[in-house]
Protein backbone atom coordinates (compact mmCIF):
# COMPACT_ATOMS: atom_id res chain seq x y z
CA UNK A 1 0.00 0.00 0.00
CA UNK A 2 1.45 3.21 -0.63
CA UNK A 3 1.94 5.65 2.23
CA UNK A 4 2.78 9.35 1.90
CA UNK A 5 5.73 10.64 3.29
CA UNK A 6 4.73 14.45 3.33
CA UNK A 7 4.16 15.20 7.40
CA UNK A 8 1.81 18.06 8.58
CA UNK A 9 1.19 20.10 11.39
CA UNK A 10 -2.13 19.36 13.06
CA UNK A 11 -4.66 20.59 15.66
CA UNK A 12 -6.97 18.62 17.09
CA UNK A 13 -10.02 20.37 18.97
CA UNK A 14 -11.42 17.88 21.85
CA UNK A 15 -9.10 15.53 24.24
CA UNK A 16 -11.94 12.83 25.05
CA UNK A 17 -11.60 9.47 23.66
CA UNK A 18 -11.42 10.15 19.62
CA UNK A 19 -8.90 12.89 20.01
CA UNK A 20 -5.81 11.43 21.82
CA UNK A 21 -6.41 8.10 19.88
CA UNK A 22 -5.95 9.95 16.68
CA UNK A 23 -2.79 11.86 18.33
CA UNK A 24 -1.59 8.50 18.90
CA UNK A 25 -1.45 7.14 15.37
CA UNK A 26 -0.19 10.44 13.45
CA UNK A 27 2.30 11.02 16.27
CA UNK A 28 3.46 7.31 15.10
CA UNK A 29 3.19 8.56 11.38
CA UNK A 30 5.84 11.59 12.54
CA UNK A 31 3.20 14.85 12.41
CA UNK A 32 3.47 17.62 14.61
CA UNK A 33 0.17 17.28 16.72
CA UNK A 34 -1.61 19.84 18.79
CA UNK A 35 -4.50 19.00 20.84
CA UNK A 36 -6.48 21.73 22.87
CA UNK A 37 -9.41 21.34 25.00
CA UNK A 38 -11.79 23.91 26.58
CA UNK A 39 -11.87 22.30 29.98
CA UNK A 40 -8.87 23.42 32.90
CA UNK A 41 -7.57 19.63 33.36
CA UNK A 42 -8.26 16.01 31.90
CA UNK A 43 -12.13 15.26 32.34
CA UNK A 44 -11.67 12.43 35.42
CA UNK A 45 -15.43 12.22 35.89
CA UNK A 46 -18.30 10.13 33.78
CA UNK A 47 -19.52 6.70 32.87
CA UNK A 48 -18.62 3.39 32.10
CA UNK A 49 -17.88 2.76 28.72
CA UNK A 50 -17.49 -0.15 26.50
CA UNK A 51 -14.68 -1.29 23.34
CA UNK A 52 -16.58 -3.53 20.87
CA UNK A 53 -16.09 -5.99 18.21
CA UNK A 54 -14.01 -3.53 15.77
CA UNK A 55 -12.69 -0.76 18.77
CA UNK A 56 -10.96 -3.92 20.47
CA UNK A 57 -9.10 -4.73 17.73
CA UNK A 58 -7.67 -0.73 17.32
CA UNK A 59 -6.50 -0.69 20.80
CA UNK A 60 -4.74 -4.11 20.69
CA UNK A 61 -2.97 -2.34 17.68
CA UNK A 62 -2.08 0.57 19.77
CA UNK A 63 -0.30 -2.21 22.19
CA UNK A 64 -3.26 -0.72 25.47
CA UNK A 65 -5.13 -3.55 25.48
CA UNK A 66 -3.19 -5.17 28.85
CA UNK A 67 -3.26 -1.79 30.32
CA UNK A 68 -7.16 -1.52 29.59
CA UNK A 69 -8.08 -5.02 30.99
CA UNK A 70 -6.11 -4.71 34.21
CA UNK A 71 -8.69 -1.23 34.54
CA UNK A 72 -11.98 -3.09 33.55
CA UNK A 73 -14.66 -2.54 35.65
CA UNK A 74 -15.12 -6.72 35.12
CA UNK A 75 -19.31 -6.49 35.02
CA UNK A 76 -20.44 -10.66 34.68
CA UNK A 77 -23.44 -9.30 32.88
CA UNK A 78 -26.71 -7.88 33.01
CA UNK A 79 -29.75 -8.91 35.24
CA UNK A 80 -33.21 -7.26 34.65
CA UNK A 81 -35.30 -7.17 37.96
CA UNK A 82 -37.96 -6.39 39.02
CA UNK A 83 -38.97 -3.64 41.81
CA UNK A 84 -38.01 -6.69 44.42
CA UNK A 85 -34.76 -7.22 43.03
CA UNK A 86 -35.90 -10.40 42.32
CA UNK A 87 -34.25 -11.57 38.85
CA UNK A 88 -36.51 -11.39 35.99
CA UNK A 89 -33.54 -12.37 33.03
CA UNK A 90 -30.09 -12.44 32.67
CA UNK A 91 -27.56 -11.64 30.29
CA UNK A 92 -24.00 -13.24 30.98
CA UNK A 93 -21.39 -10.68 29.69
CA UNK A 94 -21.44 -11.13 25.51
CA UNK A 95 -17.77 -11.48 24.68
CA UNK A 96 -17.43 -8.08 22.75
CA UNK A 97 -20.54 -8.77 20.93
CA UNK A 98 -22.81 -5.38 20.33
CA UNK A 99 -24.85 -5.84 23.13
CA UNK A 100 -25.21 -4.11 26.89
CA UNK A 101 -22.71 -5.88 28.34
CA UNK A 102 -19.38 -6.82 26.27
CA UNK A 103 -15.72 -8.07 27.08
CA UNK A 104 -14.31 -4.35 27.61
CA UNK A 105 -16.04 -2.01 30.23
CA UNK A 106 -13.57 0.73 31.84
CA UNK A 107 -14.58 4.31 33.21
CA UNK A 108 -14.24 6.94 30.93
CA UNK A 109 -12.01 8.84 33.08
CA UNK A 110 -9.44 5.75 33.31
CA UNK A 111 -9.44 5.40 29.51
CA UNK A 112 -9.12 9.20 29.00
CA UNK A 113 -6.15 9.09 31.40
CA UNK A 114 -4.48 6.14 29.49
CA UNK A 115 -4.84 7.49 26.54
CA UNK A 116 -3.13 11.05 27.45
CA UNK A 117 -0.41 9.09 29.31
CA UNK A 118 0.79 7.03 25.72
CA UNK A 119 0.64 10.91 23.84
CA UNK A 120 2.20 12.92 26.46
CA UNK A 121 5.83 12.55 25.07
CA UNK A 122 4.57 12.90 21.26
CA UNK A 123 1.67 15.21 21.55
CA UNK A 124 1.50 19.16 22.84
CA UNK A 125 -1.64 19.20 24.96
CA UNK A 126 -3.08 22.74 25.63
CA UNK A 127 -5.56 22.82 28.49
CA UNK A 128 -8.21 25.89 29.17
CA UNK A 129 -8.86 27.14 25.64
CA UNK A 130 -10.00 27.02 22.39
CA UNK A 131 -10.39 27.89 18.98
CA UNK A 132 -12.73 31.22 18.59
CA UNK A 133 -12.35 31.24 14.99
CA UNK A 134 -10.71 29.90 12.16
CA UNK A 135 -10.03 30.42 8.32
CA UNK A 136 -7.85 28.45 5.41
CA UNK A 137 -5.80 29.45 2.29
CA UNK A 138 -4.73 27.39 -0.17
CA UNK A 139 -1.82 26.17 2.22
CA UNK A 140 -2.66 26.23 5.91
CA UNK A 141 -5.82 26.51 8.42
CA UNK A 142 -5.41 29.78 10.63
CA UNK A 143 -6.48 29.20 13.56
CA UNK A 144 -7.67 31.50 17.04
CA UNK A 145 -7.55 30.90 20.13
CA UNK A 146 -9.51 32.40 23.07
CA UNK A 147 -6.28 32.13 25.37
CA UNK A 148 -3.47 32.03 22.94
CA UNK A 149 -1.65 33.65 20.04
CA UNK A 150 -2.94 32.78 16.44
CA UNK A 151 -1.37 30.02 15.41
CA UNK A 152 -1.40 28.00 11.50
CA UNK A 153 -1.78 24.39 10.86
CA UNK A 154 -1.69 22.64 7.99
CA UNK A 155 -5.22 20.11 8.85
CA UNK A 156 -7.53 20.98 11.66
CA UNK A 157 -9.72 17.89 13.40
CA UNK A 158 -12.73 18.93 15.52
CA UNK A 159 -13.25 15.67 18.13
CA UNK A 160 -14.99 17.32 20.49
CA UNK A 161 -18.97 16.19 21.82
CA UNK A 162 -22.19 16.29 20.08
CA UNK A 163 -22.90 20.34 20.59
CA UNK A 164 -19.41 21.29 19.15
CA UNK A 165 -18.93 24.57 18.91
CA UNK A 166 -15.88 24.71 17.12
CA UNK A 167 -18.26 22.74 14.35
CA UNK A 168 -20.49 25.44 14.51
CA UNK A 169 -17.73 28.24 13.46
CA UNK A 170 -16.87 25.87 10.23
CA UNK A 171 -19.76 24.19 9.58
CA UNK A 172 -22.56 26.57 10.93
CA UNK A 173 -25.63 25.00 13.24
CA UNK A 174 -26.27 21.29 13.00
CA UNK A 175 -29.57 20.13 14.44
CA UNK A 176 -29.64 17.01 16.98
CA UNK A 177 -32.24 14.31 15.99
CA UNK A 178 -33.23 13.39 19.71
CA UNK A 179 -34.97 10.15 20.15
CA UNK A 180 -37.06 11.25 22.93
CA UNK A 181 -35.05 9.80 25.94
CA UNK A 182 -33.09 11.88 29.01
CA UNK A 183 -30.71 10.13 30.98
CA UNK A 184 -28.64 11.29 34.04
CA UNK A 185 -25.67 9.52 35.02
CA UNK A 186 -23.40 9.79 38.32
CA UNK A 187 -21.41 7.62 40.61
CA UNK A 188 -22.46 6.88 43.96
CA UNK A 189 -20.96 4.84 47.10
CA UNK A 190 -20.54 1.47 46.67
CA UNK A 191 -23.00 -1.33 48.70
CA UNK A 192 -22.83 -4.78 49.08
CA UNK A 193 -26.12 -5.54 47.22
CA UNK A 194 -24.69 -4.02 44.04
CA UNK A 195 -22.35 -7.19 43.37
CA UNK A 196 -20.84 -7.60 40.17
CA UNK A 197 -23.72 -7.53 37.61
CA UNK A 198 -25.11 -4.45 35.92
CA UNK A 199 -29.21 -4.40 37.74
CA UNK A 200 -32.00 -2.52 35.16
CA UNK A 201 -34.84 -1.92 36.50
CA UNK A 202 -37.97 -0.26 34.88
CA UNK A 203 -40.49 2.01 36.56
CA UNK A 204 -43.59 3.25 35.51
CA UNK A 205 -44.22 6.54 33.08
CA UNK A 206 -41.55 5.05 30.87
CA UNK A 207 -38.61 5.30 32.94
CA UNK A 208 -35.59 3.12 34.14
CA UNK A 209 -32.85 2.38 36.66
CA UNK A 210 -29.27 0.94 35.69
CA UNK A 211 -26.70 0.53 38.38
CA UNK A 212 -23.34 -0.61 37.55
CA UNK A 213 -20.86 -1.31 39.65
CA UNK A 214 -16.93 -0.49 39.47
CA UNK A 215 -14.85 -2.97 41.04
CA UNK A 216 -16.16 -1.87 44.34
CA UNK A 217 -14.88 1.48 43.77
CA UNK A 218 -18.32 3.33 43.48
CA UNK A 219 -21.58 2.71 41.66
CA UNK A 220 -22.46 4.12 38.64
CA UNK A 221 -26.10 5.13 38.45
CA UNK A 222 -28.81 5.58 35.31
CA UNK A 223 -31.64 6.81 35.43
CA UNK A 224 -33.51 6.74 31.52
CA UNK A 225 -36.53 8.94 31.01
CA UNK A 226 -39.36 8.80 27.96
CA UNK A 227 -40.41 12.34 26.99
CA UNK A 228 -41.44 14.19 24.08
CA UNK A 229 -40.42 17.25 26.08
CA UNK A 230 -37.43 19.03 24.80
CA UNK A 231 -35.10 21.38 26.75
CA UNK A 232 -35.18 20.22 29.90
CA UNK A 233 -31.71 19.46 30.02
CA UNK A 234 -31.10 23.02 29.87
CA UNK A 235 -32.67 24.25 32.54
CA UNK A 236 -30.06 24.38 35.28
CA UNK A 237 -28.93 22.00 37.57
CA UNK A 238 -31.11 22.88 40.29
CA UNK A 239 -34.01 22.52 38.00
CA UNK A 240 -32.57 19.05 36.72
CA UNK A 241 -32.29 17.94 40.13
CA UNK A 242 -35.94 18.87 40.75
CA UNK A 243 -37.13 17.18 38.04
CA UNK A 244 -35.43 13.82 38.62
CA UNK A 245 -36.74 13.80 42.24
CA UNK A 246 -40.10 14.57 41.08
CA UNK A 247 -39.74 11.78 38.29
CA UNK A 248 -38.82 8.93 40.44
CA UNK A 249 -40.15 10.05 43.86
CA UNK A 250 -42.72 7.72 44.05
CA UNK A 251 -40.31 4.71 42.45
CA UNK A 252 -39.11 1.83 44.70
CA UNK A 253 -36.18 -0.19 44.46
CA UNK A 254 -33.38 1.44 44.48
CA UNK A 255 -34.80 5.27 43.77
CA UNK A 256 -34.80 6.34 47.57
CA UNK A 257 -31.07 5.76 48.03
CA UNK A 258 -30.55 7.36 44.37
CA UNK A 259 -32.06 10.39 45.11
CA UNK A 260 -30.51 10.66 48.52
CA UNK A 261 -27.78 10.74 46.84
CA UNK A 262 -28.14 13.08 43.81
CA UNK A 263 -27.76 16.40 45.97
CA UNK A 264 -24.14 14.98 46.93
CA UNK A 265 -22.66 14.48 44.01
CA UNK A 266 -20.68 17.02 41.97
CA UNK A 267 -20.54 14.47 38.59
CA UNK A 268 -23.69 14.30 37.37
CA UNK A 269 -24.62 14.90 33.72
CA UNK A 270 -28.35 15.34 32.51
CA UNK A 271 -28.22 14.46 28.81
CA UNK A 272 -31.43 14.81 26.13
CA UNK A 273 -29.88 12.24 24.46
CA UNK A 274 -29.61 12.26 20.11
CA UNK A 275 -27.70 11.17 16.87
CA UNK A 276 -25.60 13.69 14.71
CA UNK A 277 -26.17 12.86 10.77
CA UNK A 278 -24.13 15.27 8.38
CA UNK A 279 -24.02 14.80 4.42
CA UNK A 280 -20.55 15.47 5.17
CA UNK A 281 -17.61 15.28 7.72
CA UNK A 282 -15.17 17.76 6.16
CA UNK A 283 -14.63 21.09 4.54
CA UNK A 284 -11.51 22.19 3.08
CA UNK A 285 -8.48 21.35 5.40
CA UNK A 286 -11.18 20.81 8.31
CA UNK A 287 -12.75 16.82 9.36
CA UNK A 288 -15.10 16.21 11.66
CA UNK A 289 -14.21 13.37 13.98
CA UNK A 290 -16.28 11.17 16.64
CA UNK A 291 -19.90 12.53 18.29
CA UNK A 292 -19.25 15.78 16.43
CA UNK A 293 -19.35 14.22 12.95
CA UNK A 294 -21.60 10.73 13.74
CA UNK A 295 -22.75 10.39 17.54
CA UNK A 296 -24.92 7.62 17.89
CA UNK A 297 -26.39 8.28 21.08
CA UNK A 298 -24.75 6.08 24.83
CA UNK A 299 -28.05 3.64 23.78
CA UNK A 300 -26.23 2.51 20.87
CA UNK A 301 -23.43 1.04 23.14
CA UNK A 302 -21.74 2.19 20.56
CA UNK A 303 -19.94 5.77 21.12
CA UNK A 304 -16.80 4.91 22.56
CA UNK A 305 -15.87 2.50 19.48
CA UNK A 306 -16.76 4.93 16.80
CA UNK A 307 -14.67 7.33 18.06
CA UNK A 308 -11.72 4.67 18.58
CA UNK A 309 -12.49 3.22 14.30
CA UNK A 310 -12.99 6.41 12.94
CA UNK A 311 -9.80 7.89 14.39
CA UNK A 312 -7.85 4.53 13.15
CA UNK A 313 -9.48 5.25 9.49
CA UNK A 314 -8.73 8.91 9.58
CA UNK A 315 -5.30 8.22 10.17
CA UNK A 316 -5.03 5.60 8.25
CA UNK A 317 -6.51 7.57 5.75
CA UNK A 318 -3.97 10.59 5.73
CA UNK A 319 -1.37 8.07 5.97
CA UNK A 320 -2.08 6.41 2.57
CA UNK A 321 -3.76 9.51 0.44
CA UNK A 322 -1.43 11.84 -1.40
CA UNK A 323 -3.68 15.00 -0.16
CA UNK A 324 -6.29 15.82 2.71
CA UNK A 325 -9.05 15.56 0.25
CA UNK A 326 -8.29 11.88 -0.69
CA UNK A 327 -7.84 11.28 2.74
CA UNK A 328 -10.60 12.92 4.21
CA UNK A 329 -12.54 11.44 0.94
CA UNK A 330 -11.27 7.38 2.21
CA UNK A 331 -11.95 8.22 5.91
CA UNK A 332 -15.58 8.69 4.90
CA UNK A 333 -16.36 6.19 2.45
CA UNK A 334 -15.02 3.70 4.92
CA UNK A 335 -16.85 5.12 8.16
CA UNK A 336 -20.23 6.07 6.95
CA UNK A 337 -21.67 2.09 6.85
CA UNK A 338 -20.37 1.60 10.02
CA UNK A 339 -21.88 4.44 11.18
CA UNK A 340 -25.02 4.32 9.64
CA UNK A 341 -25.21 0.83 11.71
CA UNK A 342 -24.77 2.04 14.62
CA UNK A 343 -27.27 4.96 14.22
CA UNK A 344 -29.91 2.24 13.54
CA UNK A 345 -31.81 2.71 16.71
CA UNK A 346 -35.83 2.10 15.70
CA UNK A 347 -38.06 4.23 17.85
CA UNK A 348 -40.34 1.78 19.37
CA UNK A 349 -37.49 0.32 20.78
CA UNK A 350 -37.20 3.18 23.25
CA UNK A 351 -41.04 2.72 23.37
CA UNK A 352 -40.37 -1.17 24.28
CA UNK A 353 -37.66 -0.47 27.09
CA UNK A 354 -39.15 2.10 28.86
CA UNK A 355 -42.80 0.77 29.23
CA UNK A 356 -45.13 3.53 30.78
CA UNK A 357 -47.68 0.72 32.74
CA UNK A 358 -47.13 -2.13 34.58
CA UNK A 359 -48.38 -4.04 32.21
CA UNK A 360 -45.73 -3.30 29.67
CA UNK A 361 -42.95 -3.47 31.78
CA UNK A 362 -43.95 -7.48 32.81
CA UNK A 363 -44.47 -7.91 28.85
CA UNK A 364 -41.02 -6.51 28.30
CA UNK A 365 -39.27 -8.54 31.18
CA UNK A 366 -41.10 -11.71 29.77
CA UNK A 367 -39.49 -10.74 26.18
CA UNK A 368 -36.42 -10.53 27.43
CA UNK A 369 -36.96 -13.99 28.81
CA UNK A 370 -37.91 -15.34 25.64
CA UNK A 371 -34.98 -13.11 23.48
CA UNK A 372 -32.67 -15.83 25.15
CA UNK A 373 -33.96 -18.88 24.04
CA UNK A 374 -32.76 -20.82 20.77
CA UNK A 375 -35.65 -20.61 19.32
CA UNK A 376 -36.10 -16.93 19.86
CA UNK A 377 -32.58 -16.17 18.55
CA UNK A 378 -33.06 -18.09 15.50
CA UNK A 379 -36.34 -16.25 14.63
CA UNK A 380 -34.52 -12.80 15.38
CA UNK A 381 -30.96 -14.05 13.72
CA UNK A 382 -31.63 -12.36 10.03
CA UNK A 383 -32.81 -9.10 12.28
CA UNK A 384 -29.61 -8.62 14.18
CA UNK A 385 -25.99 -6.50 13.09
CA UNK A 386 -24.10 -8.00 10.28
CA UNK A 387 -20.84 -8.73 10.62
CA UNK A 388 -18.67 -6.02 9.08
CA UNK A 389 -16.14 -7.72 6.48
CA UNK A 390 -12.80 -8.78 7.98
CA UNK A 391 -11.08 -6.15 6.10
CA UNK A 392 -12.73 -3.25 7.77
CA UNK A 393 -9.27 -2.20 9.66
CA UNK A 394 -7.07 -3.80 6.72
CA UNK A 395 -3.71 -5.25 7.03
CA UNK A 396 -0.95 -3.87 9.38
CA UNK A 397 0.43 -0.86 8.10
CA UNK A 398 4.81 -0.92 8.16
CA UNK A 399 6.32 2.35 9.08
CA UNK A 400 9.59 3.48 8.03
CA UNK A 401 12.12 3.18 10.36
CA UNK A 402 13.59 6.75 11.20
CA UNK A 403 10.07 7.62 12.35
CA UNK A 404 10.94 8.42 15.90
CA UNK A 405 9.56 5.71 18.36
CA UNK A 406 8.17 3.67 16.19
CA UNK A 407 9.45 -0.10 15.68
CA UNK A 408 10.49 -1.32 12.36
CA UNK A 409 6.47 -2.80 12.33
CA UNK A 410 3.32 -0.95 13.76
CA UNK A 411 0.10 -1.75 13.10
CA UNK A 412 -2.43 0.78 12.20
Amino acid sequence: MKQTDQKKNILICGSGIAGPTLAFWLAKQGHKVTVVERASSLRLTGQTVDIRDEGRDVVERMGLLKDISELMTNEEGLRFVDSKNIIQAEYPSAGGKKSFVTDIEILRADLSTLLLKSTQDDVEYIFGDYVTSCHENEAEVIVNFKNHAQRTFDLMVIAEGMRSSTRELVFGKVPVHHIGLYTAYFAMPYQPQDGTWVRWSNCTGGKSILLRPDQGRSTRAYLYIRSSKRGIDLTGRSAVNSFIKSTFRNDGWEAPRILEELDKTDDIFFEDLGQIRMDSWSRGRVVLLGDAAYCATPVSGMGTTLSIVGAYILAKSLLTSEDHHAAYKAYEQKMRPYVQQAQSIKPWTIRLEQPSTKLGIALFYRWKRLEKTKLMQFLMSPFGPKKEHVDFLGAPIVYDTDITRAPEKSTL
